[in-house]
């Protein structure tokens, strides 16, 4: 049926484009017996009248259907009929345009306007083709011409003021701006427009009249009331601001933009607890800028304003926001910032479960997790970004450093294989996967993988302190080629001088080979450098003294270890028996 009543229209729009031909050709025979009836013998001026006419109405047949070469041949060839018809230039002025041949399109739009003064649309034509062309001086002059013909036109009003503007002509464009408010009366985008004529201008009176005139026109607006407080606050006038933004907290105490304003202000003045009091109602706002209100929290945070209670502005952005991921991952950064980091992790979760897709937030909590030891959480974390980031390799290497704390080695070992897999071009996550590897093979007792391992990571990146920390540790545990650990670590300790975790293994890799006052001397390093709040190396501290004899010594470490959460299977019975114990 749809297909019948396509077929229908077709042959009646054939039907109508026919008549209509024949109709034209009529006339033209009309004319041209008419012609001969009369006198008039020029019958090459007839025939040459008529094939202007048939070509013409071709070329616009041909745009129809928007055959637009053809359809620019047609109109070309017409000319040689009839040059004298300024809607051909007109229409082959707009095809160059469509074309982008500006220059040929001008000329063509020129010659229209040189033939038919009076018309209005060739004039607009021609002036947009000069904008468009770069040629602002004749651009203007045109709208000028338009404007001057047409009392109501209000985009090409529009147009040369936006020209005039640019090409610093800031009479013009006020000129314009006035006559356009005339025509469709005072208006925020029109105010918007001659305010920053004034405001390049200088003329810092006549743009206040402006908002002012805005506001009289409609005042209930409060945001044009905003508009003049913020113009007070642009010219150095903060207590002639302060008094409008007053004004407007008295209409509307729930205007948080405006809260906010009045904070700054306050706060500029010394008025600390009204500045607090506005700052918070503020925050409160459901309705006040979430942008304005993270800026504000930021600097506040990096000023460390003491005069502020950074937590309870955060608490009150988390109930006027609480589905804003901004939020959430700010609440995360300031808990990190304070040391909180369990806190922080919940903030950042949060904030993920608004937006999940944030990379660089997963790789934060990832670092977080493993940083304070949270292999469980850690573990979990990494397997649900690597749902979402299935090519990312440091959720992986994130993953396989859990599993090797969690005693899973030989899932250790498969993920972490899997995860080296996708480092590209990379060297130095690499040797962090063949660091890990190296150590999941010791603990595995696949001592030649890991010591193939740790030899691979090296010979990518030589100066990676910690590869070699661990080679050498691994090396010690299992008392085998102590020269080549002593010289590992050794390495590394100048690499990375002073570093408790480096000289830790320093002072085991000797312990190890029986030289327990060098020994002695590492573990003492490490301890002054940070090591004396990690249990791992108060427990190492322990051992040495109680090889050297230094019973007291060696229990108080011990004890020290057990309060900071050591762990250990052999740490209670060390201190039991009060005596160094292996395995």
């Amino acid at each position: 049926m749809i297909t019948l009543l396509k077929e229908n229209n077709l042959k009646r729009l054939t039907h109508i484009t026919f008549t209509a031909l024949i109709c034209v050709l009529f006339l033209f025979s009309c004319k041209a017996k008419k012609g001969a009836e009369s006198g008039i013998s020029d019958t090459e001026k007839s025939s040459s009248e008529e094939k202007f006419q048939i070509l013409y109405f071709e070329a616009q047949k041909e745009k129809a259907i928007e055959n637009f070469d053809k359809s620019y041949e047609k109109f070309q060839a017409s000319l040689e009929f009839n040059d004298k018809e300024d809607a051909v230039y007109y229409e082959l002025s707009k095809l160059d345009t469509l074309n982008g041949n500006f220059g040929s399109a001008l000329d063509r739009i020129k010659t229209a306007a040189s033939l038919a003064p009076n018309n209005l649309w060739y004039a607009r034509l021609q002036a947009d083709i000069e904008v468009e062309t770069g040629d602002f001086s004749n651009g203007i002059n045109t709208l000028k011409s338009i404007i001057n013909r047409d009392p109501k036109d209000v985009l090409y009003r529009d147009k040369l003021a936006s020209l005039a503007l640019y090409n610093e002509d800031y009479k013009t464009a006020l000129s314009a701006y006035n006559e356009i408010e005339n025509i469709i009366g005072v208006n925020e985008d029109l105010t918007r427009q001659k305010y920053e004529v004034y405001r390049r201008t200088g003329d810092k009176e006549k743009g206040l009249l402006e908002l002012r005139k805005l506001s009289n026109s409609s005042p209930n607006n409060l945001s044009y009331l905003r508009n003049i407080a913020a113009h007070y606050s642009e010219t150095g006038e903060p207590n002639k601001g302060l008094e409008v933004y007053e004004r407007i907290v008295s209409i509307d105490p729930n205007d948080g933009d405006t809260q906010l304003a009045l904070a700054e202000i306050y706060s500029a003045q010394g008025k600390i607890q009204k500045s607090n009091t506005a700052l918070e109602k503020g925050f409160s706002s459901v309705n006040s800028s979430l942008e304005s209100k993270l800026q504000i929290l930021i600097s506040i945070i990096d000023s460390k304003d003491p005069n502020v209670d950074q937590q309870k502005l955060v608490s009150l952005l988390q109930e006027a926001h609480p589905k804003e991921g901004a939020v959430w991952k700010i609440s995360g950064d300031l808990a990190y910032e304070s040391g909180e980091n369990k806190t922080a992790i919940g903030n950042y979760k949060k904030a993920l479960e608004l937006h999940p897709n944030d990379l660089n937030l997963w790789l934060h909590i990832s670092s977080i997790e493993f940083k304070t030891k949270d292999f469980e959480a850690l573990n979990e974390s990494s397997k649900n970004a690597q749902l979402l980031f299935p090519l990312q390799p440091e959720f992986y290497l994130y993953e396989g450093l859990a599993l090797e704390q969690l005693g899973e080695t030989q899932q250790s070992i498969s993920v972490l294989k899997s995860g080296k897999g996708f480092v590209v071009s990379n060297n130095v996550l690499k040797s962090k996967f063949l660091k890990a590897l190296g150590n999941s093979y010791h603990k595995e007792k696949d001592f030649l993988k890991s010591d193939e391992s740790f030899q691979k990571g090296l010979e990518i990146h030589e100066v990676d302190a910690f590869i070699k920390n661990d080679y050498a540790y691994c090396l010690a545990e299992r008392k085998q080629n102590l020269k080549n650990a002593e010289s590992l670590i050794k390495s590394a300790t100048t690499l990375i001088p002073n570093h408790p975790e480096l000289e830790d293994t320093y002072s085991f890799v000797l312990f190890q080979s029986g030289e327990l006052e060098l020994a002695q001397k590492w573990i003492t390093k490490a301890l002054s450098n940070g090591g004396d709040t990690v249990p791992s190396i108060l427990e190492h501290a322990g051992d040495i003294e109680s090889e050297l004899g230094n019973k007291p010594e060696a229990l108080k470490h011990w004890n020290k270890a057990k309060v900071l959460g050591g762990s250990s299977d052999l740490l209670e019975r060390k201190i039991e028996d009060e005596k160094y114990i292996t395995e």
